[in-house]
């Protein structure tokens, strides 16, 4: 069965759980793409560093970063040695130097060690969380995907800071050599200046040395960050490695066992429609409760097949999100279970839509076939006049029983029509959204179909009366119920035998109809059958013409209204 309305939350999650899977895969795709086109940005970065000549071997970075945690060892060792003989004033300051050379010393130590081994020493020497905390595990599930995401898609960004990097310690380095250059040029004139000349100098070496060395390591991880781009089948193929090894085999797993559980239930529901004598001919009410117990059990028997999977593998992370995922999802249900029962009631043909009556849809009439959460409705007399209602499109409506005569529509096609708006056509199509009438001269007319009902078109393919009333002058009074009625009605049944008509009329009636106010009214009554319909106006203007010819022949006066004369008299006399 399909689903509609807010039954449809039974199935939503396996929905959102494949959602997520395909987006995982897609973002990876995408990254993969954007991580092609990283090689030109390092072109502005190796033309922006053209001072030296050549970026360091690895073995010569390795000798100069000893050279540092040498100097650094033996710095650490010469503050412990003051800090053994300082003073209690002195202490607090000697420790603070202390734990910032130790500090660099270590730092020294792990860039060393990243050097000499091509890895990263923090990732080596991250700690595991010992303890189990559910909002870590859960951020821990799409932990992996993520952060080797936003890896693969943050290398011009770090390719950038490189180059800033890069940059600044050679601005750093310019101003170092231009400080030693000032300081060889000074000239002291006494010990003790000379002294403190030679400190300050060493000073400036070792800030030398230390940018040398923090400039060769950028260099050397721009190096190592260019060769480890990878190709886009490579990228996909890791992100498929990360998800399986992280909880993404485990939630894989729990949508299998959602959809094997509701196919099976699905199988099940199916062989007993098949076999059941319930579900043969027109379904009672237990056929239909036991339907909509089958649906219900399914999505229910998949949840805790999914549940049970998670449970088995004891990954109670995921479990705990399926939780509250569902407890979400019921507790957001709360103000749709009145509609939820409506459309229950429905599907057990107990609501105010039934199978077998009489549905309007959009003002057009439909049989109710076959209830279900897509539900079939008929119109028998329109072309293509099947339509599937979901179940929500039903919750506010009703229908009614109709009778065996009851027309399911006004025309039929080939029909010719006269609608309220004066359009003469035949129908050449009805469907349920468009009625399409071809006039005379070959113009097409397209009404939608509510619109065509709303018209109250005149059906002419049984046949049709025409109507024809004139007034003739007073002066005519003693004639006008015997005589003129007589005379017209001959001249006027000539006329449509001379114009070729005789066989589509089928009665003629000629009487006194009316004194008005200034005109005795005699009506001109014409009955034709349904090949007439094609002429519908030009035998109503034959009509017109045969009565003005008669009173032409005969001498009878036809009067101008009364509301005419007074008129005409007012305008000559202004």
């Amino acid at each position: 069965m399909n689903i509609d309305g807010p039954m449809r939350r039974f199935w939503l999650i396996p929905q959102i759980a494949t959602i997520a899977v395909i987006l995982f895969f897609h973002v990876g795709l995408v990254a993969g793409q954007e991580d092609t086109p990283a090689a030109p940005t390092a072109a502005p970065l190796e033309a922006t560093d053209a001072a030296p000549p050549s970026t360091p071997r690895r073995p010569e970075i390795l000798d100069n970063l000893l050279q540092s945690i040498q100097r650094g060892e033996a710095q650490v060792a010469e503050i412990r040695k003051r800090e053994s003989t300082a003073s209690a004033s002195e202490m607090q300051e000697i420790a603070d130097l202390r734990r910032e050379a130790e500090a660099d010393l270590a730092g020294l130590r792990r860039d060393f060690e990243s050097v000499a081994t091509g890895i990263e020493i923090q990732d080596f020497e991250r700690e595991v969380s010992p303890t189990l905390d559910w909002s870590a595990e859960v951020k821990d599930l799409l932990g992996p995907m993520i952060n080797e995401l936003k890896r693969v898609t943050t290398r011009p960004r770090e390719l950038d800071r490189l180059s800033r990097e890069i940059e600044d310690y050679r601005e750093k380095l310019a101003l170092t050599e231009k400080a030693i250059e000032n300081l060889d040029k000074l000239e002291p004139q006494s010990s003790t200046l000379q002294g403190r000349l030679e400190k300050a100098r060493d000073h400036w070496d070792e800030q030398r040395n230390r940018l040398t060395t923090e400039l060769q390591l950028s260099r050397e991880r721009l190096e190592r960050l260019q060769g480890e781009r990878t190709s886009l089948y490579e990228t996909v193929q890791h992100l498929t490695q990360i998800f399986f090894r992280s909880r993404g085999r485990n939630l894989l797993l729990a949508m299998l066992a959602f959809a094997a559980a509701w196919a099976m239930v699905r199988g099940l529901h199916l062989f007993i429609k098949r076999v059941s004598p319930m579900h043969r001919g027109t379904r009672n009410i237990a056929a239909r409760f036991l339907d909509l117990l089958f649906v219900l059990s399914g999505s229910l028997v998949g949840i805790l097949a999914a549940i049970g999977v998670l449970y088995t593998v004891g990954d109670w992370v995921l479990l705990t999100v399926v939780s509250l995922f569902l407890f979400g999802i019921a507790w957001a249900s709360r103000a749709a279970l009145p509609r939820i029962w409506r459309q229950a009631m429905i599907l057990m043909n107990l609501g105010g839509v039934r199978e077998g009556e009489r549905l309007i849809v959009d003002g057009v009439p439909f049989r109710v076939d076959r209830l279900g959460f897509y539900t079939d409705v008929r119109n028998p007399a329109l072309e293509g006049g099947l339509l599937r209602l979901p179940l929500s499109h039903l919750a506010d409506r009703h229908t009614r029983p109709f009778g065996a005569d009851e027309r399911w529509f006004p025309s039929n096609q080939g029909d010719w029509v006269l609608l309220a708006d004066g359009t003469h056509g035949k129908i050449v199509h009805q469907s349920p959204e468009l009625v399409t009438l071809i006039c005379l001269g070959g113009a097409r007319k397209l009404i939608p179909t509510a619109d065509f009902i709303q018209q109250t078109p005149t059906i002419l393919a049984a046949g049709f009366r025409l109507t024809v009333v004139f007034g003739v002058d007073y002066q005519h009074q003693a004639k006008v119920t015997d005589e003129i009625p007589a005379k017209l009605y001959s001249w006027v049944e000539k006329g449509l035998v001379a114009a070729g008509h005789k066989k589509l009329l089928r009665n003629l009636n000629v009487e006194f109809k009316e004194a008005g106010a200034s005109s005795l009214d005699i009506a001109v009554l014409a009955d034709f059958d349904e090949d007439a319909a094609p002429k519908y106006n030009e035998l109503q203007r034959l009509l017109q013409r045969l009565s003005v010819e008669a009173c032409n022949e005969y001498g009878w006066v036809i009067p101008f209204s009364q509301l005419t004369l007074h008129m005409a008299a007012t305008k000559g006399a202004s």
